[in-house]
């Protein structure tokens, strides 16, 4: 499931967690899914 960016907000400030279910390779930014416009992390 890939999310856009209000539903990333919206589940950050409701009761839903969010849980990064990517390889270690798309966390770190090495590679990155073919839809995502960067490699990396989600900070908040």
């Amino acid at each position: 499931m890939i999310l856009t960016k209000a539903e990333v907000r919206d589940a950050l400030h409701g009761e839903f967690s969010l849980i990064d279910n990517r390889s270690t390779h798309q966390y770190l930014g090495v590679n990155r899914h073919a839809k995502a416009k960067r490699g990396g992390t989600i900070v908040v």
